[in-house]
């Protein structure tokens, strides 16, 4: 039989580097001899018993990767491993559409929609994610689309303060 699942298992981004992290894994023999590191199902790294975290290069917001780590004991027996993580991609500028999809690829949930006035973002565009960094995979990311500038006048920006012809507010908060 092998080690538990190691727990506690997150990523975070540091000095610009992907930092995977972990609790020690326990194993009915008393002794976990190591840990591996997956990405995308293949073995990436492996490690010995008193690691607890792994540098996995530079982050990049680009890296579609899904990382997992699992614990094998002296015999050799790899126990289960943790969920998976990935990396929230870059939304910000890109269509509804093309931002879901984006994140349905890595694993991840289109969860609440909220609608925000922007000069700075074409309608229909993503003015941000709700999340970044590393999270677990099936994890709702609530996203901010633009409707566009506060007015349709061609001779600048209103600066959002304020009586812009429908009485929109330009959204809800979180």
């Amino acid at each position: 039989q092998g080690p538990s699942a190691p727990g506690s298992f997150r990523g975070t981004k540091r000095g610009g580097r992907l930092l995977l992290s972990w609790a020690a894994a326990s194993d009915n023999s008393g002794l976990v001899d190591g840990y591996v590191v997956y990405a995308n199902g293949a073995e990436l790294r492996a490690l010995g018993s008193g690691a607890r975290s792994v540098d996995i290069g530079a982050f990049k917001v680009s890296d579609k990767r899904r990382f997992q780590v699992a614990a094998r004991d002296a015999a050799g027996n790899l126990g289960a491993r943790t969920h998976q993580l990935v990396i929230v991609p870059r939304l910000r500028g890109i269509t509804l559409a093309k931002a879901k999809a984006q994140l349905i690829a890595r694993g991840l949930k289109l969860g609440k929609i909220n609608r925000v006035r922007s000069s700075s973002v074409p309608a229909g565009r993503i003015v941000k994610a709700g999340r970044s960094g590393v999270v677990p995979t099936g994890v709702k990311v609530t996203l901010t689309v633009s409707l566009g500038g506060s007015g349709t006048s061609s001779s600048g920006s209103t600066g959002g303060s304020g009586s812009g012809g429908r009485g929109s507010t330009g959204g809800t908060s979180a």
